[in-house]
Protein backbone atom coordinates (compact mmCIF):
# COMPACT_ATOMS: atom_id res chain seq x y z
CA UNK A 1 0.00 0.00 0.00
CA UNK A 2 1.49 3.48 -1.04
CA UNK A 3 2.47 5.42 2.04
CA UNK A 4 0.25 8.23 3.03
CA UNK A 5 2.47 11.23 3.70
CA UNK A 6 -0.08 13.99 3.83
CA UNK A 7 -3.52 14.00 4.60
CA UNK A 8 -5.58 17.25 4.44
CA UNK A 9 -9.45 16.86 5.91
CA UNK A 10 -12.26 19.58 5.84
CA UNK A 11 -10.39 22.83 5.22
CA UNK A 12 -12.61 25.49 5.27
CA UNK A 13 -10.81 28.83 5.58
CA UNK A 14 -12.08 32.82 5.32
CA UNK A 15 -11.14 36.01 5.92
CA UNK A 16 -13.21 39.34 7.76
CA UNK A 17 -13.79 42.01 5.53
CA UNK A 18 -15.50 44.71 7.90
CA UNK A 19 -18.90 43.41 8.98
CA UNK A 20 -18.40 40.86 6.31
CA UNK A 21 -17.26 37.28 6.20
CA UNK A 22 -15.78 36.01 2.47
CA UNK A 23 -15.07 32.48 2.39
CA UNK A 24 -11.86 31.31 0.34
CA UNK A 25 -11.86 27.48 1.04
CA UNK A 26 -14.76 25.03 1.49
CA UNK A 27 -14.62 21.26 2.91
CA UNK A 28 -11.56 20.91 0.80
CA UNK A 29 -10.08 17.24 1.52
CA UNK A 30 -7.61 14.77 -0.41
CA UNK A 31 -4.41 12.94 0.33
CA UNK A 32 -1.11 12.88 -1.21
CA UNK A 33 0.99 9.71 -1.52
CA UNK A 34 5.08 9.46 -1.47
CA UNK A 35 6.39 10.39 -4.01
CA UNK A 36 3.39 11.72 -5.76
CA UNK A 37 2.70 14.79 -8.19
CA UNK A 38 -0.11 16.51 -7.90
CA UNK A 39 -1.28 19.28 -9.39
CA UNK A 40 -4.34 21.89 -8.52
CA UNK A 41 -6.00 23.46 -10.69
CA UNK A 42 -8.84 26.42 -10.69
CA UNK A 43 -10.24 30.05 -11.88
CA UNK A 44 -8.11 32.30 -10.10
CA UNK A 45 -9.41 33.76 -6.94
CA UNK A 46 -10.74 30.04 -6.36
CA UNK A 47 -8.06 29.67 -3.34
CA UNK A 48 -4.85 27.52 -4.81
CA UNK A 49 -2.16 29.47 -3.33
CA UNK A 50 -3.76 29.68 -0.45
CA UNK A 51 -4.27 26.55 0.13
CA UNK A 52 -0.75 25.38 -0.29
CA UNK A 53 0.32 28.47 1.91
CA UNK A 54 -1.61 26.30 5.11
CA UNK A 55 -0.01 23.25 3.53
CA UNK A 56 3.27 24.63 3.93
CA UNK A 57 1.98 26.34 7.40
CA UNK A 58 2.66 29.93 5.89
CA UNK A 59 -1.31 30.33 7.43
CA UNK A 60 -2.65 28.65 10.11
CA UNK A 61 -6.16 29.87 10.02
CA UNK A 62 -8.24 27.44 9.00
CA UNK A 63 -10.64 24.98 10.34
CA UNK A 64 -10.19 21.49 9.44
CA UNK A 65 -7.05 19.53 9.41
CA UNK A 66 -3.38 19.00 8.02
CA UNK A 67 -1.51 16.72 8.63
CA UNK A 68 2.49 15.91 7.30
CA UNK A 69 3.36 12.32 8.85
CA UNK A 70 0.33 11.92 11.24
CA UNK A 71 1.74 15.55 12.70
CA UNK A 72 -0.30 18.75 12.94
CA UNK A 73 1.36 21.60 10.47
CA UNK A 74 1.98 24.63 12.50
CA UNK A 75 4.30 26.32 10.47
CA UNK A 76 7.54 26.01 7.81
CA UNK A 77 9.74 23.17 7.63
CA UNK A 78 12.72 21.95 5.80
CA UNK A 79 10.82 19.22 5.24
CA UNK A 80 8.59 21.10 2.70
CA UNK A 81 10.23 23.01 0.39
CA UNK A 82 8.27 26.12 -1.32
CA UNK A 83 9.01 27.49 -4.77
CA UNK A 84 6.73 30.88 -5.50
CA UNK A 85 5.89 32.47 -8.95
CA UNK A 86 8.98 34.63 -8.34
CA UNK A 87 12.23 33.30 -7.68
CA UNK A 88 12.65 35.18 -4.00
CA UNK A 89 16.47 34.93 -4.16
CA UNK A 90 18.25 36.75 -1.96
CA UNK A 91 20.05 39.31 -4.44
CA UNK A 92 23.05 39.75 -2.09
CA UNK A 93 24.47 36.17 -2.95
CA UNK A 94 25.81 34.27 -5.60
CA UNK A 95 24.08 31.38 -6.92
CA UNK A 96 26.36 28.97 -5.65
CA UNK A 97 25.39 30.56 -2.05
CA UNK A 98 21.88 30.92 -2.66
CA UNK A 99 21.87 27.33 -3.62
CA UNK A 100 23.80 26.72 -0.15
CA UNK A 101 21.89 29.11 2.02
CA UNK A 102 19.65 26.17 3.91
CA UNK A 103 22.66 24.03 4.79
CA UNK A 104 24.88 26.99 5.78
CA UNK A 105 22.12 27.80 8.45
CA UNK A 106 22.29 23.62 9.66
CA UNK A 107 25.52 24.41 10.21
CA UNK A 108 26.63 21.83 7.22
CA UNK A 109 30.49 21.87 7.00
CA UNK A 110 31.87 24.44 4.57
CA UNK A 111 33.43 21.25 2.37
CA UNK A 112 30.15 19.18 2.17
CA UNK A 113 27.92 22.61 1.26
CA UNK A 114 30.54 22.43 -1.63
CA UNK A 115 30.42 19.15 -2.77
CA UNK A 116 26.40 18.80 -2.51
CA UNK A 117 26.24 22.98 -4.25
CA UNK A 118 28.25 21.63 -6.58
CA UNK A 119 26.28 18.28 -7.67
CA UNK A 120 22.97 20.76 -7.67
CA UNK A 121 24.26 23.05 -9.81
CA UNK A 122 24.83 20.41 -12.43
CA UNK A 123 21.94 18.97 -11.73
CA UNK A 124 20.17 22.23 -13.10
CA UNK A 125 22.65 22.97 -16.30
CA UNK A 126 24.05 26.12 -14.90
CA UNK A 127 27.89 25.15 -14.44
CA UNK A 128 29.97 28.22 -14.98
CA UNK A 129 27.26 30.47 -13.14
CA UNK A 130 28.12 29.77 -9.75
CA UNK A 131 29.73 33.15 -9.05
CA UNK A 132 26.55 35.23 -10.57
CA UNK A 133 24.24 37.34 -8.84
CA UNK A 134 20.64 36.77 -9.28
CA UNK A 135 20.21 40.19 -11.43
CA UNK A 136 22.63 39.02 -13.82
CA UNK A 137 20.10 35.93 -14.43
CA UNK A 138 17.29 35.05 -16.76
CA UNK A 139 13.98 34.07 -15.12
CA UNK A 140 14.22 30.37 -15.96
CA UNK A 141 17.55 29.83 -14.30
CA UNK A 142 16.71 31.81 -11.36
CA UNK A 143 14.11 29.12 -11.04
CA UNK A 144 16.07 26.61 -11.84
CA UNK A 145 18.34 28.34 -8.50
CA UNK A 146 15.21 27.98 -6.68
CA UNK A 147 14.57 24.34 -7.34
CA UNK A 148 17.81 23.39 -6.52
CA UNK A 149 17.63 25.45 -3.74
CA UNK A 150 14.80 23.68 -2.46
CA UNK A 151 15.82 20.12 -3.46
CA UNK A 152 19.11 20.62 -1.74
CA UNK A 153 17.25 19.86 1.75
CA UNK A 154 16.00 16.88 0.85
CA UNK A 155 12.15 17.90 1.30
CA UNK A 156 9.65 15.04 1.25
CA UNK A 157 7.21 17.96 -0.07
CA UNK A 158 7.66 20.25 -2.76
CA UNK A 159 5.41 23.31 -2.88
CA UNK A 160 5.30 24.43 -6.02
CA UNK A 161 3.03 27.60 -6.88
CA UNK A 162 2.79 28.47 -10.24
CA UNK A 163 6.35 28.52 -10.19
CA UNK A 164 6.48 28.76 -14.26
CA UNK A 165 3.74 31.10 -14.51
CA UNK A 166 6.23 34.31 -15.62
CA UNK A 167 8.31 32.42 -18.40
CA UNK A 168 8.44 32.72 -21.79
CA UNK A 169 6.77 29.36 -23.59
CA UNK A 170 9.79 27.96 -24.65
CA UNK A 171 11.39 28.66 -21.39
CA UNK A 172 8.48 27.16 -19.28
CA UNK A 173 8.60 24.24 -21.21
CA UNK A 174 12.62 23.20 -20.38
CA UNK A 175 11.42 23.97 -16.76
CA UNK A 176 8.45 21.25 -17.17
CA UNK A 177 11.45 18.98 -18.44
CA UNK A 178 14.26 19.53 -15.84
CA UNK A 179 11.16 19.31 -13.34
CA UNK A 180 10.20 15.91 -14.48
CA UNK A 181 14.27 14.87 -14.27
CA UNK A 182 14.23 15.93 -11.07
CA UNK A 183 12.00 14.35 -9.47
CA UNK A 184 12.68 10.91 -11.48
CA UNK A 185 15.93 11.59 -9.71
CA UNK A 186 15.13 13.04 -6.11
CA UNK A 187 11.66 11.60 -5.99
CA UNK A 188 9.99 14.35 -3.50
CA UNK A 189 6.17 14.37 -3.47
CA UNK A 190 4.51 17.52 -5.33
CA UNK A 191 2.02 20.06 -4.77
CA UNK A 192 2.29 22.06 -8.15
CA UNK A 193 -0.43 25.06 -8.45
CA UNK A 194 -1.25 25.99 -11.63
CA UNK A 195 -3.36 27.56 -14.43
CA UNK A 196 -1.77 25.71 -16.99
CA UNK A 197 -3.80 22.34 -18.40
CA UNK A 198 -1.44 21.30 -19.66
CA UNK A 199 1.43 21.77 -17.89
CA UNK A 200 -0.98 19.87 -15.03
CA UNK A 201 -1.85 16.61 -17.38
CA UNK A 202 2.27 16.36 -18.12
CA UNK A 203 3.56 16.24 -14.67
CA UNK A 204 0.82 14.80 -12.71
CA UNK A 205 0.01 11.54 -11.30
CA UNK A 206 -3.46 13.36 -10.16
CA UNK A 207 -5.06 16.46 -11.04
CA UNK A 208 -7.21 17.96 -8.70
CA UNK A 209 -9.89 21.16 -10.17
CA UNK A 210 -11.26 23.34 -7.97
CA UNK A 211 -14.85 25.53 -8.45
CA UNK A 212 -14.87 29.12 -8.53
CA UNK A 213 -14.62 31.24 -5.30
CA UNK A 214 -15.54 29.82 -2.66
CA UNK A 215 -13.12 26.92 -4.08
CA UNK A 216 -14.27 23.49 -3.49
CA UNK A 217 -12.73 20.55 -5.35
CA UNK A 218 -14.94 19.47 -7.68
CA UNK A 219 -13.14 16.28 -9.50
CA UNK A 220 -10.13 14.31 -9.19
CA UNK A 221 -8.82 12.85 -12.09
CA UNK A 222 -6.01 10.34 -12.40
CA UNK A 223 -3.40 10.63 -14.91
CA UNK A 224 -1.75 7.28 -16.13
CA UNK A 225 0.67 7.66 -18.54
CA UNK A 226 3.94 6.03 -18.03
CA UNK A 227 6.48 7.29 -16.43
CA UNK A 228 9.34 9.23 -17.74
CA UNK A 229 7.24 11.34 -19.30
CA UNK A 230 8.45 13.84 -22.36
CA UNK A 231 6.96 16.71 -23.77
CA UNK A 232 5.65 15.14 -26.98
CA UNK A 233 3.36 13.59 -24.83
CA UNK A 234 0.88 17.04 -25.24
CA UNK A 235 0.11 15.71 -29.09
CA UNK A 236 -1.23 12.08 -28.12
CA UNK A 237 -4.65 11.45 -28.83
CA UNK A 238 -5.50 10.63 -25.00
CA UNK A 239 -3.41 13.90 -23.62
CA UNK A 240 -5.54 15.87 -26.03
CA UNK A 241 -9.19 14.27 -24.63
CA UNK A 242 -8.03 15.06 -20.95
CA UNK A 243 -7.31 18.20 -21.58
CA UNK A 244 -10.66 19.04 -23.11
CA UNK A 245 -12.19 17.38 -20.44
CA UNK A 246 -10.41 19.61 -17.77
CA UNK A 247 -11.10 22.14 -20.04
CA UNK A 248 -15.10 22.05 -20.17
CA UNK A 249 -14.78 21.90 -15.99
CA UNK A 250 -13.64 24.65 -15.64
CA UNK A 251 -15.28 26.86 -17.91
CA UNK A 252 -18.57 25.27 -17.20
Amino acid sequence: MDEIILKIEDINLGYANGKNYKKVLEDISFDIKKGEIVSIIGPSGCGKSTLLGAIGGINNSYEGSILFKGQKITGPSSNRGYIFQEAALFDWLTVEENIGYGLKLKKTPKNEIKKFTDEYIREIDLKGYESYYPSKLSGGMKQRVSLARSLIMHPEILLMDEPFSALDYQTRIEMQGLTLRLWEHYKPSIIFVTHDIEEAILLSDKVIVMSKNPGKIIEVLDIKFKRPRKIDLISDAEFVDIKKKLLKMLIS
